[in-house]
C-alpha cells in the first residue's frame, strides 16, 4: 500500500481524528504520482490513501479498526494453508512459465510501472 518512509517526502497538512484515532494528513508528489495520505499515528497505517497518476486514481480507505476478528468472519487453520506455496515479487520474473504467475503479470502489465520483462 504505502511504505512509511514515503511520508517523510510528503508535506504535513495538519492533524485530524479518524475512527476515534489521532491521524496526520500528508500530501505531495512521489515520483510520477500525486499522493494524499491520512496516517493513523498509533497504528502506523493509512486510514486513507489516494494515488493519482496519468493512468488514473487509486483510492484506499479504512472503514473499521478491530483489535480482534469478528466472530462471524470465516477462519482457516494454519495447517490448512501450510501446503500453499509462498511467492514474492522476485519470483514473478523468474517464474513466467507458471500459470498463476502469468495471470498476475497480465493484471499488472496494463498499469503504469507494471511488469515489463
Amino acid at each position: 500500500m504505502l511504505d512509511e518512509k514515503i511520508l517523510s517526502q510528503l508535506e504535513k497538512r495538519g492533524e485530524t481524528i479518524v475512527l476515534k484515532q489521532p491521524a496526520v494528513k500528508y500530501a505531495g508528489q512521489w515520483g510520477d504520482e500525486r499522493v494524499e495520505v491520512v496516517w493513523l499515528t498509533r497504528q502506523a497505517i493509512p486510514a486513507k490513501l489516494v494515488r493519482r497518476h496519468a493512468g488514473g486514481t487509486y483510492t484506499l480507505e479504512l472503514k473499521e479498526l478491530r483489535h480482534t476478528p469478528d466472530g462471524s468472519w470465516p477462519t482457516v487453520k494454519r495447517e490448512e494453508i501450510d501446503d500453499y506455496e509462498w511467492l514474492d515479487g522476485a519470483d514473478l520474473g523468474d517464474r513466467e512459465y507458471d500459470p498463476f504467475v502469468r495471470k498476475v503479470l497480465a493484471l499488472d502489465a496494463g498499469r503504469p510501472g507494471g511488469h515489463h520483462h
